[in-house]
């Protein structure tokens, strides 16, 4: 299963190339699978830029130390982009953004076809998947 993690710039008071870690906040409570795929999405600018930071497999989930956050997903596997490909003219983008709800449902699983054969992609040519 693949899932999304959505960064926004103006919540997190800190842009998405300052995340240097495979782990992520969230306050979403699920019960991610070890292995699944997560990509990290970036959200920036007016009107927004929405940028690709990295993608990575799952190895644990686990309560937060940050208070403002309920959990953890750390990953084992993956990568970040220093140079983040940017989404908004992908043909597939907004069938994601819609399926997402722009982003506002939180950490998701993706479930629209277009769009995991597009992020596949951008992660192929750029040798991460």
């Amino acid at each position: 299963m693949d899932y999304v993690l959505y960064h926004n710039l103006d919540r997190m008071g800190y842009d998405a190339l300052s995340v240097d870690l495979l782990s992520f906040y969230t306050n979403k409570r699920t019960k991610v699978p070890v292995g699944a795929r997560v990509w990290f999405i970036a959200g920036e600018g007016r009107p927004r830029t929405f940028m690709l930071r990295g993608v990575m497999l799952v190895k644990s989930e686990h309560p937060s130390d940050n208070p403002d956050f309920e959990r953890v997903i750390a990953g084992k596997e993956g990568r970040l982009f220093d140079t983040m490909p940017v989404l908004n003219e992908e043909p597939w983008f907004d069938g994601l953004k819609r399926e997402q709800g722009n982003f506002g449902f939180g950490f998701q699983p993706i479930y629209d076809p277009a769009a995991l054969i597009g992020l596949r992609a951008l992660a192929k040519k750029r040798s991460l998947v």
